[in-house]
C-alpha cells in the first residue's frame, strides 16, 4: 500500500465521520439539545382511590375442540334442507341434510328392480323343485333353475 492510498483511506473515513455526525445532530430533538430548560412542566395531580379493577385481555386465537368432524357429501344433487344449526350438537342417526339427487332416485330403482329379480327367480325355482318331485322336468333342469336363483344380481 502506498502512502497516496493511505491518506485517502484516512481522508476518506474522517469524511465519513464527519457526514455520521452531521446527520446525528440534524435529526437529534430539540428538547434534548437544551431549548427551554427552564420553562416548569405541565403535572396533573389525581386523588388516590383504592377500586376494583377488572382483568382483561385481548388475544386472537383458533379454537379447536376434542372432537372434530368433517361433513362431506356422498352424493351430488341439490341441497333442500339442513337439518341442523351450526356449531350445535348433533345425534348419532339425526337428519343432517335433504338432498334432491338424480343419482339416489337411479340407485334405488336398480335397486328396487335387483331385489324383485331376486324374489322371481326364488319363485322360479320353487316352481322347478315342484315340478321335478312330480316328475315333470328332468335333474338337469332342476340345476339350471338352481343355478340361476344363485346367481348374484349387479345392483
Amino acid at each position: 500500500m502506498s502512502v497516496l492510498s493511505k491518506y485517502k483511506f484516512w481522508i476518506g473515513g474522517m469524511l465519513g465521520l464527519l457526514v455520521i455526525a452531521l446527520i446525528v445532530g440534524a435529526v437529534r430533538p430539540s428538547h434534548v439539545a437544551g431549548a427551554n430548560q427552564g420553562a416548569p412542566l405541565d403535572v396533573q395531580v389525581v386523588q388516590v382511590e383504592q377500586k376494583d379493577v377488572p382483568i382483561y385481555g385481548e388475544w386472537i386465537g383458533t379454537l379447536d375442540g376434542l372432537v372434530n368432524a368433517d361433513v362431506r357429501a356422498q352424493v351430488t344433487g341439490y341441497l333442500l334442507r339442513q337439518g341442523y344449526q351450526e356449531g350445535a350438537l348433533v345425534k348419532k342417526g339425526q337428519l343432517l341434510f335433504s338432498v334432491q339427487s338424480p343419482d339416489i332416485s337411479g340407485a334405488f330403482n336398480t335397486y328396487v328392480k335387483a331385489q324383485a329379480d331376486e324374489q322371481l327367480a326364488n319363485k322360479a325355482y320353487l316352481r322347478a323343485q315342484d315340478l321335478y318331485q312330480h316328475g315333470a322336468i328332468s335333474q338337469a333342469m332342476l340345476e339350471q333353475a338352481e343355478d340361476t336363483e344363485k346367481t348374484p344380481k349387479p345392483i
